[in-house]
This record gives structure tokens, sequence and C-alpha cells, in this order.
């Protein structure tokens, strides 16, 4: 079997799509803003960060500050899904929004794969869990369980800042 060059799909506008439109029909029609989208996918890929089942990416150093640079990446999935006609935008009094549509169903319940499985039981726990919050709260339970994760945004971010602030 041929390896696969798994830097053309991970990381990628594709693979944050996939699990977009996992959360998008997840959400019971309910439309949902970029933000809450971004917190999401974050939840969705770290679920045991958030006292879910055990999280279906590896932890990695800098984890808490991918939340911070995974705004631009979410986007161009956005982007991605509505040009496919898998998803809407609508433009609703709170601001855009988001929502799947019949197509994007049709395409999400076609997933037939262990990876698909997991995103879609860790989508399903994440509208159930995380849906019903408002923004203040949702970012408060996120706060609660991350920590403050600017250190590791500066520790990334400034050359010369190494992770215990000394360089």
């Amino acid at each position: 079997m041929d390896e696969v060059d798994t830097t053309t799909v991970f990381g990628t506008p594709l693979e944050v799509g996939f699990r977009l439109l996992f959360l998008l029909s997840a959400s019971d029609r309910r439309a949902l803003d970029q933000q809450r989208l971004t917190y999401f996918d974050y939840i969705v890929v770290h679920s045991k960060d958030l006292g879910g089942a055990e999280s279906i990416h590896p932890a990695t150093p800098r984890q808490k500050s991918e939340l911070l640079v995974k705004r631009t990446i979410v986007n161009d999935g956005l982007n991605l899904l509505i040009s496919r006609d898998l998803i809407e935008r609508r433009f609703a009094a709170s601001g855009i929004v988001y929502r799947v549509t019949k197509p994007g169903r049709l395409v999400c319940s076609s997933f037939e794969s262990h990876y698909s499985d997991l995103i879609r039981d860790r989508s399903d726990w994440t509208i159930k869990e995380f849906g019903n919050l408002s923004d203040n709260q949702l970012k408060l339970r996120i706060t609660e369980h991350l920590g403050d994760w600017s250190d590791e945004w500066v520790a990334e971010t400034i050359p010369g800042v190494v992770e215990d602030g000394v360089s």
C-alpha cells in the first residue's frame, strides 16, 4: 500500500471543514457563528481536555495556543464547505452564522470510517455538552479547563522567549 502524504490533508481547510460539517450536522439545524465553531472544533479534537472521551489527536507542546491561530483555518474550511454547497452562510441579528444544507447532511451521513465515527461521536458530545451555553459561558468553560494559554502564545510568537519566560 502506498504511503499517504499527510501534509496535504492534516491541518488544512479540508480536514477542518470535514469536522465543521460534522459539527453543523450535529447542531440539529441550529446555525453557529465562526467563533463558536472555532471553539467547538478545538473541543472535538481535544475532547479529553474538557472532560470528554479520549482526544482524537495527541497532545502537543503548544496545544493551548492552537485556539489563537485556529480562526483563519476555520474560516478557510467554512469557505470550502460553502463553495461545495455543503453549508450556507446566513446573516442574523447576532452576525454571520453557518448552517448545514441538505446535501451537507447527506455527505456527512455517507462517511463510514473509524475516523468519521470518532468525529461524529465527539461532535455530538460537543453540541450536547456545550451547545446551549452562552458565548461567555463557553469561553469560561474553555478557560477553566485549559487555563491561561497566553504563556504558550508568547513563547511561540516572540523570538528568544522560552516556555519558563527566561530567554
